[in-house]
């Protein structure tokens, strides 16, 4: 019999990682909305604390950046790849970014 938790933390994994993926849907648009001070998309690559996450995120996506943000390695980002992002290049980086974003910060 397989482990229950270990099913729901799953779907709750795959859910963040279909929200990285480069297709448009409304439920998308949705958490991108929620996120969009805080770093959008990048965060998934990002060290950072729940509490930290806005509290109007509804509650289920804070179970999926819990389980995310416990079991998902970041890779190490070099200093191209942050200045090259396209936010520096906009210059519109939300300053809940840096906040949440500990990698990102040693580089600045």
């Amino acid at each position: 019999m397989p482990h229950i938790q270990s099913l729901i933390d799953t779907q709750r994994i795959m859910c963040l990682k279909k929200y990285s993926e480069d297709y448009e849907s409304p439920w998308k648009q949705m958490l991108s909305y929620f996120l969009k001070d805080y770093g959008g998309k990048p965060l998934l690559h990002c060290n950072f604390s729940i509490d930290d996450l806005p509290d109007c995120l509804p509650n289920f996506y804070k179970e999926c950046f819990s389980v995310w943000s416990k079991l998902s390695v970041k890779p190490v980002l070099t200093r191209e790849q942050v200045l090259n992002h396209a936010a520096f290049m906009e210059q519109s980086v939300p300053t809940h970014w840096w906040k949440t974003c500990f990698l990102l910060e040693t580089f600045l």
